[in-house]
C-alpha cells in the first residue's frame, strides 16, 4: 500500500516523465525513418522509402477490381502449463472463420478444428513420438517430447518455446491446409492469418541444432513426422501459390526490430523494438486516419545470441531438411507496419516475398489497409476468429486439474497469481 506522501512523490515523478518527453519521441522517429539505410542484404526496400496516412472513410470504402472472400484463420493457446514433475504442456485449437453464415456440408464452418497437444517430459522412459486422430469435425496432433528431441541440460525456458511453437506448427498451418481443400479456395480468395508468417524462433532453433549460431541440443528433424509438421508453414505458401490465392498474416504485437536493428546506427536508435519505433512514428495522427508504411522484405535473420554466425537466411539452411519447391528467395518475408489510432497500436502485416510479387505490393498493400479500415485494428475476419478460437484462463486451469498432475505452484499463487 502506498502512504499519501509516497503516493505524491510519485505522481510527481511519473506526471514530469510525460510531460518532460511530449512530442520529442515523434520528431525524434520522423528523423530515424527518413535516414533508413539498408547498406547489407539482409532488408530490400520495395519501391521506395514512405510513411503515408490515409482517412479511414476513404480506405474502407476502396473497392478492389478483383473482389475475394475473405477469411480468418486464428488458433487459440493454453500457453504452456508447468507441472511439478517436470511435465511441459500446451494445447491449441485453430478455426476458420468468415462473416456471414458459411456452411460446410450443412455445418457452421467454426466447428471445423484442428487441435494440438504437446507435451515434454525429462524422464529418460519417455518415448517420444507423433500421433494423429480424427474425431468427427475435429483433427487432433498428439505431440510427446521427450530428451531425444531436447537433451536434459535444455533450460525450462528453451523446452517452454518449443512445445508452443510445435503446438502452433501443428494446429494453424494445418488447419490451413485441411479447409483449403475441403472449401476449395482459389484466386477469389484470401485468407488472413492471427500471427507470424513463419515459426521464425522454431527455426532458429533448429538451424542453431544443426551447428549453426548458439549451439543447442534440440533435434526435431531426425523424425518424418516432425518433419511433416515444421514443413506445414511451407506448405502455406506452395498452396497459395497454386491455388492463386491471398495470404496474409497479421501480426497484432510484434516484437521485432528488423527495421532498428538493419537499418539505424546503434547511437540514433532509443526503442525496444519497431512497433516502439512505428508507433512514435504516427502517434500525433487523427483518429480518422490509417498511417502506414512501404513495403520491405527481410532477407536475412539474427541467429540465436552467441553464435558465430551473425545473420543467417533460413530457407538456405533449411533447404536440405525440407522440402521447398521455388527459389529460396520467394520465401523471404515481405512485410509493412500499420499504424491505428483507433486501438493505439502498430501491426505487421506479412506475406511471402512470391506473393507480394505475384498480386502487386501497393495493390495488395490497399487491399489490406481497406480490410483494416472496415474493421478495428485488424480485418474483422482476424476479429471473428480470435474470439472463437481463445482459449480462457478457465479452461486453462480446468485442462491443469484434469491432467492429475500438480501444478509448478510458487509462493505467489497462494496470493492468486493465475497458474
Amino acid at each position: 500500500m502506498l502512504t499519501s506522501e509516497v503516493r505524491r512523490l510519485f505522481q510527481r515523478e511519473t506526471y514530469g516523465l510525460g510531460h518532460r518527453e511530449a512530442g520529442k519521441y515523434h520528431r525524434k522517429a520522423l528523423e530515424v525513418f527518413s535516414r533508413l539505410r539498408f547498406p547489407g542484404r539482409e532488408v530490400e526496400v520495395v519501391d521506395d522509402l514512405e510513411y503515408a496516412r490515409s482517412e479511414v472513410l476513404d480506405l474502407a470504402s476502396w473497392q478492389d477490381d478483383h473482389p475475394r472472400r475473405a477469411f480468418g484463420l486464428d488458433g487459440g493457446s493454453s500457453r504452456t502449463m508447468v507441472f511439478r514433475n517436470g511435465t511441459v504442456a500446451c494445447a491449441n485449437q485453430a478455426l476458420l472463420a468468415t462473416a456471414g453464415s458459411l456452411t460446410l456440408e450443412r455445418v457452421p464452418l467454426e466447428a471445423y478444428r484442428t487441435l494440438a497437444w504437446v507435451t515434454h517430459n525429462r524422464d529418460y522412459r519417455t518415448i517420444s513420438g507423433a500421433k494423429f486422430e480424427t474425431h468427427g469435425l475435429v483433427s487432433l496432433w498428439r505431440l510427446q517430447l521427450s530428451n531425444e528431441e531436447i537433451h536434459t541440460d535444455g533450460s525450462p525456458h528453451r523446452i517452454q518455446e518449443v512445445v508452443k511453437a510445435l503446438a502452433d506448427v501443428a494446429s494453424e498451418p494445418q488447419h490451413f491446409l485441411r479447409m483449403v481443400k475441403l472449401l476449395d479456395l482459389g484466386r477469389d480468395d484470401e485468407v488472413f492469418l492471427d500471427g507470424r508468417l513463419y515459426p521464425t524462433r522454431l527455426y532458429r532453433y533448429l538451424i542453431s541444432g544443426m551447428g549453426r549460431g548458439t549451439d543447442v541440443d534440440i533435434d526435431l528433424l531426425l523424425k518424418d513426422d516432425w518433419k511433416r509438421l515444421i514443413q506445414a508453414s511451407l506448405e502455406v505458401v506452395h498452396v497459395a501459390t497454386e491455388r492463386d490465392l491471398v495470404v496474409m498474416a497479421i501480426n497484432k504485437t510484434p516484437g521485432s526490430n528488423t527495421l532498428l536493428r538493419f537499418g539505424v546506427e546503434l547511437k540514433a536508435n532509443q526503442w525496444h523494438n519497431d512497433r516502439q519505433f512505428v508507433s512514435a512514428l504516427f502517434e500525433q495522427i487523427p483518429r480518422h486516419e490509417l498511417g502506414y508504411t512501404n513495403w520491405f522484405v527481410q532477407a536475412l535473420h539474427p541467429a540465436l545470441h552467441g553464435g558465430g554466425e551473425e545473420t543467417l537466411d533460413f530457407f538456405v539452411e533449411l533447404a536440405d531438411e525440407l522440402s521447398l519447391n521455388q527459389p529460396t528467395s520467394a520465401y523471404h518475408v515481405a512485410f509493412f507496419y500499420v499504424y491505428d489510432p483507433r486501438v493505439r497500436a502498430a501491426l505487421r502485416v506479412e506475406t511471402p516475398r512470391c506473393l507480394l510479387e505475384r498480386h502487386g505490393a501497393k495493390r495488395l498493400r490497399l487491399h489490406v489497409l481497406s480490410r483494416i479500415a472496415r474493421g478495428s485494428g485488424v480485418p474483422h475476419v482476424i476479429s471473428l476468429a480470435d474470439a472463437q478460437a481463445r482459449i480462457t484462463q478457465e479452461e486453462r486451469e480446468a485442462l491443469q486439474q484434469q491432467s492429475g498432475l500438480t501444478p509448478d505452484w510458487d509462493y505467489n499463487h497462494s496470493r492468486g497469481a493465475p497458474l
